[in-house]
């Protein structure tokens, strides 16, 4: 026996669901259950559900008329009050008073709310309200299009039978059909010898695939339970299920998600079975069984709660057992962890909590893993691949609790904070267990004030730690607001007093010792304008009316004196500031095409380019070899829809030489002359960091997918290092697809490195059945990213 899950609507049991909907939809219009973009249940109206009240004889004047156009004659059965009329048409029509029954033949029609039924011959009972009809018959409401042989329906009951019938949905892919639909009373409804398919059925061609059942029993809200069913591939049987039951329920059922699998060259076969479980309204569970045949044995488990709106959660937990991968595939050939091993039993723990209570927010947020290498090793926690990569590459792991408050213009909070260590044998390399912190804004006058207070205890296995009170106090003065100009003036004094626990400093191989209570003072200040000016350029084009040109340039100017002692302890970016005067100077450039206005335009302008250049000048100190900065250009063009590229990019002006830059280009457009399918989409970056005469980052990325034709498609990634002239990652894979894209098929490869590893993943899919794998086009698939990358360029808001 098998059992099926729809944890949030999902389409575990999508062909089975659409069968049951259709069918609803095509005996008494039921309400259909679909999804909105979250994948949350949702009711769409009732099909052909709704009664128009219409006076009787003001419709059969209207269809008499209809119908002696048509050299047909026509009548209408008299609903009683409330009741919705009967219109029907025919060549020939014979009516019996006195057991209300009308008898039609040849070219049969017959009409009530949106359903219109057509049969060779007809039989409609008006004191029953029954239709009966045999011969060629046809059914057509607002979802549902189909055939029979014969078909008995009760319009008010929404009860009856089709008889060797075929139905298809007129807005989805999908038909279905069998010897008999039965439309039991209530939410029941049962089905002999049925089928389901999204693909293609033509005369003499069997679909791709199709779903085949001996018997179905169906209750809406319950469950339904198949009997003898069976996959087929082109008429051929490929997968038998002697019983099948599945939720028709519109909540979230308990039952078995859709499996991952794959192959790695490190960790052997890998296949996941993910089961989930619906606790109550209020929280759910979902156990995930992990096996990689040369590595590990599992178990993920993720719980999620939300019992309330001010109340909400999520646990993540994995075990693992190393024990199949044996004593020399545990050791580490790594800089980063000479002498480390892997231990047998591992796994991690993850946590986020919160809180809402009026204006104060509580918060957790838990991680712990057992060893150092658990996260780098592991593709635990399943998501994206950026957010896998991420966890891949941390240093370290973070976890804190607090709470945050507001009152009007002032807030504040309390938070602990710690950090487990993943790179030496430290377990931790700062702590900072407590610190508490508040703001305030207010109006004083002219002037806008700003107080900032935060008291903060740091410790450290080694080194110096203790306790720090800072206060800043920041108040601004606007000097001149006009519609081209816009400047003001700001200070602001900061106050720092430190208490020391531990006040001893190894330097350079001598020790230093701090004062057991040192303080600092900080006043800085500064002012800043900027100004606009534009202009707009007619055009005659069909699609555009002109082009908007703005330059913005702008100066700062900023000032910082420290009042300190000699040794300070350095905890983070406050102990870090340090005395300068700085001033600052630049312009920012755009080119806007105003759209013409029209019934079907886009809103908003069209974005040709933008162009941002500043520096600073530090009057007080050189920086390297002058006084002057690097200058930051920041450049975006878009040449047109769907091609853009980015640049972030400093530039020595006295070594003239680029010190660092980000550039990318991004690509998205529809079917092309070579490239027929129906997108291609590229993504590339080049990432470039210079140190004195060095270079010490140097590296580029591409991400693609290309429509070779409207059935397949081809996915490219890869990440190249230049300093060591090596692909730290790179990946393939092809996605094949039926003609009327009702399966596909994916298969990719991957090869990465820290840790060296080369995957095959695999994904299939019948679309309204669901699918098994991940694959080279998926999302969550470390093989590659798919069409739902995101641009990989970079920009720089504004300085």
């Amino acid at each position: 026996m098998g059992s099926f899950s729809n944890r949030i609507c999902r389409t575990e049991a999508g062909a089975l669901a659409a069968l049951v909907a259709a069918a609803l939809l095509a005996i008494g219009a039921w309400p259909c259950v679909a999804q909105d973009a979250a994948g949350h249940g949702i009711a769409l109206p009732n099909g052909g559900s709704g009664v128009e009240f219409v006076d009787a004889p003001t419709m059969a004047a209207a269809a008499a008329a209809k119908a002696a156009t048509a050299g047909q004659t026509a009548a209408s059965a008299q609903p009683a009050a409330g009741k919705s009329p009967i219109i029907v048409e025919a060549d020939s029509l014979e009516a019996d008073k006195e057991a209300k029954r009308i008898n039609a033949r040849g070219n049969v029609v017959v009409e009530w709310d949106s359903t219109r039924v057509g049969a060779d011959v007809i039989s409609v009972d008006e004191r029953k309200r029954t239709v009966e009809g045999s011969g060629d018959v046809t059914y057509d409401s607002e979802e549902v299009l189909g055939s029979a042989d014969s078909l008995r329906l009760d319009v008010d009951d929404e009860t009856g039978v089709l008889e060797n019938f075929d139905l298809r949905l007129k807005d989805e892919p999908g038909r279905f059909g069998g010897a008999q639909l039965e439309k039991l009373e209530g939410r029941h409804l049962r089905v002999d010898d049925g089928y389901f398919t999204t693909c293609d059925v033509e005369e003499g061609h069997e679909p791709d695939w199709e779903l085949r059942g001996r018997k179905l029993d169906l209750r809406l809200d319950d469950y339904a339970r198949l009997s003898r069913g069976r996959l087929q591939v082109r008429g051929v049987p490929v997968l038998y299920v002697p019983y099948l039951l599945f939720p028709t329920k519109q909540t979230r059922q308990s039952g078995l998600l859709s499996p991952s699998l794959g192959s790695s060259s490190r960790r052997g076969f890998l296949y996941a079975q993910p089961w989930f479980w619906n606790i109550d309204k209020q929280q759910d569970l979902t156990m995930t069984g992990v096996v990689e045949t040369s590595a590990r044995l599992g178990l993920d488990v993720e719980y999620r709660y939300a019992p309330s709106r001010r109340r909400a959660g999520r646990v993540d937990a994995s075990y693992y057992n190393e024990a199949v991968r044996g004593d020399a595939e545990k050791q580490i050939d790594s800089p980063l962890f000479v002498g480390s091993n892997i231990p047998e039993d591992r796994g991690a723990i993850e946590l986020t909590h919160r809180e809402y209570r009026d204006n104060i927010t509580g918060y957790a947020d838990l991680q712990l893993v057992s060893d150092d290498l658990f996260l780098r090793e592991t593709d635990s926690f399943s998501g994206d691949s950026d957010e896998r990569e991420l966890r891949r590459s941390r240093r370290y792991t973070t976890s804190r609790v607090g709470f945050l408050g507001e009152h009007g213009f002032t807030s504040g909070g309390v938070e602990l904070i710690g950090y487990q260590n993943l790179v030496d044998s430290r377990d931790y390399t700062l702590q900072k267990p407590l610190s508490a912190w508040a703001s305030s804004d207010r109006s004083l006058g002219p002037f806008v004030v700003r107080v900032d207070s935060g008291l903060a205890s740091f410790m450290r296995q080694e080194g110096a730690d203790g306790q720090r009170l800072d206060f800043a106090t920041t108040a601004g003065l606007p000097l001149l607001v006009t519609d081209r100009l816009a400047s003001k003036a700001w200070v602001r004094g900061r106050a720092s007093a430190y208490a020391m626990n531990e006040n001893e400093l190894v330097r350079e191989g001598s020790y230093e010792h701090f004062e057991q209570f040192p303080t600092r003072g900080i006043v800085e200040g500064g002012f800043d304008a900027r100004t606009k000016v534009a202009r707009d350029y007619a055009l005659g084009s069909d699609r555009w009316t002109g082009i908007y040109h703005s330059l913005e340039p702008f100066v700062a100017f900023h000032y910082l004196g420290d009042s300190r002692s000699d040794v300070l302890p350095l905890y983070d970016g406050v102990d870090a500031i340090d005395a300068r005067d700085v001033a600052s100077y630049g312009v920012d450039s755009r080119f806007l095409l105003r759209r013409r206005e029209g019934p079907d335009a886009v809103r908003g302008p069209f974005e040709l380019g933008r162009l941002s250049l500043a520096q600073s000048y530090n009057l007080s100190q050189r920086v390297i070899d002058d006084h002057f900065s690097d200058i930051d250009v920041a450049a975006f063009v878009q040449p047109v829809e769907g091609l853009a590229l980015r640049t972030l990019t400093s530039w020595n002006v006295g070594a003239a030489q680029v010190e660092g830059a980000n550039a990318s280009i991004s690509w998205d457009a529809g079917p092309m002359r070579f490239l027929t399918g129906p997108r291609n989409q590229v993504a590339a970056a080049f990432r470039y960091v210079r140190s004195e005469d060095a270079d010490i980052l140097q590296s580029s990325e591409l991400l693609a997918r290309l429509g070779l034709s409207p059935r397949i498609s081809l996915g490219l990634k890869g990440r190249y290092d230049f300093i060591s002239s090596s692909f730290v990652e790179k990946g393939a894979g092809v996605t094949f697809s039926s003609s009327c894209q009702c399966w596909s098929i994916g298969v990719g490869v991957v090869e990465r490195v820290n840790p060296d590893e080369f995957q095959v993943r695999l994904n299939f899919e019948l679309a309204g059945l669901g699918g098994f794998g991940s694959g080279a086009t998926s999302r969550t698939s470390p093989a590659l990213d798919d069409v739902s990358y995101q641009d990989i360029g970079f920009w720089r808001a504004g300085w």
